[in-house]
């Protein structure tokens, strides 16, 4: 959970000027990520023994870590500057 807020910041920095409604998302991404590595940890110590939680652990590890690295390549959209602001052009 600590990567929450600054997954959180990267991703209203990516949106762009419409950056508010993407608050909520990388939070329910988070929730939802947590959620089935008890799961397989669980299912991994069920069938076979404790050990085999630290295995699981690190093939949910190797699987992340590529996309986390990918995530580090998106860069913010870029948002043309209007040639005169619109109060000007209503004068």
């Amino acid at each position: 959970m600590g990567m929450a807020p600054s997954t959180q910041h990267r991703v209203v920095s990516l949106a762009g000027p419409g950056g508010q409604p993407t608050s909520s998302p990388p939070v329910s991404a988070a929730n939802a990520g947590i959620a089935p590595d008890p799961y397989a940890g669980g299912v991994a110590i069920g069938a076979f023994a404790a050990s085999s939680a630290v295995i699981t652990g690190l093939i949910i590890a190797v699987i992340s870590i590529p996309v986390v690295w990918a995530a580090g390549f998106l860069k913010p959209p870029v948002v043309a500057d209007a040639a005169e602001p619109a109060a000007a052009a209503a004068v």
